[in-house]
């Protein structure tokens, strides 16, 4: 198995993305001839190249941002080169003008009032609720020997991206029908683990399992400490690690 982030051809050119210097701006002028006249640059794209096309919940984002900036990955233009070295050179190179504007940070600064709008055109800075629900809590709590109530916070996950298809036809097209798979369900293949220095960030990103239950771990270690009192930070977090993080605790106790 080979990763398009892996794969290096003859003559291959490289691409670099020029993100925003401000968390929130309106983009006055940019101006991109320096780059594009550096030797060994073969292409200088900005919102002028976006395709009619576009993406994202609201249906509203571009690949390139060609008016305002909403966050200091927003994407202002690229360049493809010859070599990463012409690539970084050039984007040094491209001159742009803002006008920076209020920004928000947090959900909770965000919902304010009086809050910048970050979509002025949507009015609120709420974009959608979604509520979701699975199973009957009521009998879960009733055959239960013990509940613990309180209230959680997690960080948002995706990259839930593995689709059963049968016969062109999608089976597990919600979260209530999507079925994970097993080792049974895997064909056999043979596996082979790159790693790549990427000082950006994982954007040659790899993962072995279901992404999505990154948080479960640390949801379960928040509800043993609000249960007994005791902070677990390793797994499996088994019953004789509780009882020996009681006994510790019992033991720095005065």
């Amino acid at each position: 198995m080979t990763y398009g982030h892996d794969v290096r051809l003859p003559g291959m050119l490289h691409g670099r993305i020029l993100y925003s210097r401000y968390p929130h701006a309106r983009i006055l002028n940019i101006d991109a001839s320096r780059a594009g006249r550096l030797p060994g640059v073969k292409c200088i794209l900005t919102a002028a190249d976006n395709p009619p096309t576009r993406f994202g919940y609201g249906k509203d984002n571009t690949p390139f941002k060609g008016e305002i900036v909403r966050s200091l990955r927003d994407e202002v233009a690229g360049v493809v080169a010859i070599d990463a070295d012409v690539a970084e050179e050039a984007l040094e190179l491209i001159e742009v003008e803002y006008e920076p504007l209020p920004p928000v940070f947090t959900a909770a600064a965000a919902l304010a009032p009086h809050a910048p709008l970050i979509h002025p055109e949507r009015g609120s800075n709420l974009f959608t609720i979604y509520n979701y629900t699975h199973g009957d809590l009521e009998t879960g709590q009733t055959e239960s020997e013990v509940v613990v109530e309180a209230s959680y916070r997690l960080p948002y996950v995706n990259a839930a991206c593995m689709l059963i298809v049968k016969e062109g036809q999608v089976l597990n097209p919600d979260f209530l029908d999507y079925r994970l798979f097993t080792a049974a369900d895997m064909p056999k293949i043979e596996t082979f683990i790159i790693e790549t220095d990427d000082p950006d960030g994982p954007f040659g990103a790899k993962g072995v399992g279901e992404m999505g239950g990154t948080p479960t771990a640390a949801a379960i270690a928040n509800a043993i400490y609000d249960a007994v009192g005791v902070r677990l930070t390793e797994t499996p977090m088994t019953p004789e690690r509780v009882l020996a993080a009681l006994d510790k605790n019992h033991e720095r106790s005065p």
